[in-house]
């Protein structure tokens, strides 16, 4: 079929509509109702449709939404009356599937109307009650991928200087989801304390030896800003924050600490990135600090998130 100068593959469908109406016809004089009866009107109309295989005729839906009916004079034609009606039909292709989306409700686009000879109008078009407390579940402002090992990169120990090897692996709000945040933390010790030098508790068989592993147990939705920070200008960031346990390599003991992790992306592509990590014990004091700003840029990435506001309140071009 040629649709708007192309050939298209498209269903045309006829559709009969049956609409019953009951004529009361009146002594002008009086008021008084001298009879009534039913009357059977159909329209018989073609459209043409999508209807997709394997879609078809029980995937359409037909409907009559509103009808006026005005007797177009007031008198008996021998046996006959002349009636004139409008119906306000709905042809609709229907077929169960399941979305994730991320809009705003929109109105039908108004017929654009000759002028208008009586009051008839077909009905409103409204939408059902929302619960805003329940959905649209809010999604997050950005999302950031991380995957990096970064070697000689210098963190604080209980205010002690150390180098070592980090590795961060994160997901942070992946398809913009708050709850599907994942991320893992590893810093391997290649520069152990002198044993003189008091060690972190719990305290390592190996004396020095402060490698460890991360693992959250929480992760807030990240906090997204632009700013100067880690010596980069009009950075994008990502921060989130929450509990995790983590785990001495040597000895295997655990502890649990609060952490706030920073992703930081370079504006300047190919110019490196950077992460801040920072732990606190149950007391809030800080145990553990790294400041790692080599990071390669292919290796941080950082994104906007489309929000709900956004699509309700899209930006106006001027």
């Amino acid at each position: 079929m040629n649709v708007n100068g192309r050939l298209v593959e498209a269903a045309v469908v006829r559709v009969l509509f049956t609409v019953t109406l009951t004529v009361a016809i009146f002594d002008e004089t009086t008021g008084t109702e001298l009879c009534r009866f039913p009357v059977i009107v159909r329209f018989d109309d073609e459209f043409v449709l999508c209807v997709p295989e394997p879609l078809g005729r029980e995937n359409i839906l037909c409907r009559i939404t509103a009808i006026d009916c005005t007797p177009t004079l007031n008198v008996l034609l021998g046996d006959m009356i002349e009636l004139e009606v409008t119906i306000c039909k709905e042809i609709q292709v229907e077929a169960e599937v399941k979305l994730e989306v991320l809009a705003k409700f929109c109105q039908p686009r108004p017929i654009i109307p000759l002028p208008p000879e009586r009051g008839f109008e077909c009905p409103p078009f409204n939408f059902p009650p929302q619960c805003p407390d329940l959905f649209p579940v809010p999604n997050c402002d950005c999302q950031a991928v991380v995957n990096t090992l970064v070697t000689g990169a210098t963190v604080d120990i209980l205010g002690v200087p150390e180098v070592g090897t980090v590795q961060l692996i994160a997901d942070i709000c992946p398809n913009c989801n708050p709850g599907a945040s994942t991320f893992s933390f590893t810093f391997f010790d290649t520069t152990p304390l002198p044993t003189t030098t008091p060690v972190p508790v719990p305290e390592p068989d190996i004396p020095g030896d402060q490698s460890f592993t991360l693992r959250p147990v929480s992760i807030s939705p990240p906090t997204c800003l632009v700013q100067d920070i880690a010596g980069i200008v009009g950075a994008l960031t990502a921060t989130v924050t929450g509990t995790a346990v983590r785990t001495f390599t040597a000895t295997g003991l655990q502890e649990q600490v609060s952490y706030t992790l920073t992703l930081v992306e370079n504006p300047v592509p190919g110019l490196p990135d950077a992460f801040i990590l920072t732990l606190t014990d149950t007391s809030g004091v800080t145990i553990f600090s790294a400041t790692v700003a080599l990071v390669p840029d292919a290796e941080l990435t950082i994104q906007d998130c489309v929000t709900f506001p956004d699509v309700l309140n899209p930006p106006t071009i001027p």
